[in-house]
């Protein structure tokens, strides 16, 4: 999922873009703005997709990767939620349930389109944000927002500014970002992993929307200018945690495992100009899919911390 390949069976683009622009024969209904199971709130021009669950005194805002949505965390955010936590994950402009954002879409323009989201969304603080892949360049950008609207910063098998320069460098693969070339139509099979059988049909049906391929194509057309402006921000503002995937399945396309100790070396460069732990866990990129007991404690520990 999210690795695209040549020919020759070469990686050619990392996991931490999640592409999920799909055609195929599976044949579900169509959904409509009423099937969303959380609440639609409008800010300016887009109507968000929020779904918060919890009622406590303190917040975790799950952030989606590229091409993501709110069931990304289908199986993570239950083991999150209790009376003590309120646990919000939603779609970003574009995708699930949200309505077109404005272009360009950027991934500090995201994070402040987010804050004024946070502010309608009225959800307590302290508030602990998790970013999958995308959305770790996100908080970044969310932690460096002149409001301070977060408290804690996780960031999930999180993508890093300097990772295609890395992988060239340091793995020999050329990772490009003309979404042109990046843009898959892949299975039913592969956007449906990790997910429940009842999810994997919306899941399907969602990322065949048309609004949904613009904006991926979007944030990718873009990704480059995201990660220089992420990269010139401060990364050491607030607590932070840096979970890092532990099973090394991109060794399966390049045999010399110079991508998975590239990845790795890149959290832990992360970790090192967050001020944030870092801790490997058993599962793939997804991990809140692949591991989402483990995450959640992790997650969940270090939200106590901050409290």
């Amino acid at each position: 999922m999210g690795m695209w390949l040549n020919k020759g069976g070469l990686p050619k683009l990392i996991v931490g873009c999640c592409l999920l622009v799909l055609i195929g024969p599976l044949q579900v209904a169509a959904l409509e703005i009423s099937d969303a199971p959380g609440k639609i709130i409008p800010v300016g021009d887009v109507d968000y997709h929020v779904l918060c669950t919890g009622s406590g005194s303190s917040s975790i805002i799950l952030e989606s990767g590229l091409g993501g949505n709110y069931l990304d965390w289908s199986l993570l955010q239950p083991l999150l939620s209790s009376d003590q936590v309120t646990v919000c994950s939603y779609d970003r402009a574009g995708y699930g349930w949200s309505s077109m954002g404005n272009k360009p879409r950027i991934a500090d323009k995201t994070a402040a389109e987010l804050v004024t989201l946070m502010q309608r969304m009225e959800i307590p603080r302290p508030i602990s944000f998790v970013g999958h892949s995308y959305g770790g360049l996100i908080g970044i950008a969310l932690s460096n927002q002149p409001s301070k609207p977060i408290d804690g910063l996780i960031f999930l098998d999180s993508m890093h500014p300097d990772q295609y320069e890395r992988f060239k460098t340091g793995a020999g693969v050329d990772v490009p970002t003309n979404p042109n070339r990046a843009i898959i139509f892949s299975s039913p099979e592969v956007i449906s992993y990790g997910l429940r059988k009842e999810d994997a049909k919306i899941a399907y049906q969602i990322s065949r929307k048309d609004k949904v391929r613009s904006t991926l194509y979007n944030e990718l057309r873009n990704i480059k200018e995201s990660m220089n402006a992420i990269r010139n921000m401060e990364w050491d503002l607030l607590p932070s945690l840096v979970l890092v995937h532990g099973r090394r399945d991109w060794d399966a396309h390049a045999t010399d495992g110079l991508m998975e100790d590239v990845w790795l070396s890149l959290q832990t460069d992360l970790a090192q100009r967050s001020g944030g732990e870092i801790i490997i866990i058993e599962g793939g990129h997804q991990l809140q899919l692949d591991n989402p007991a483990e995450v959640a404690e992790k997650i969940s520990t270090f939200h106590l911390g901050i409290l």
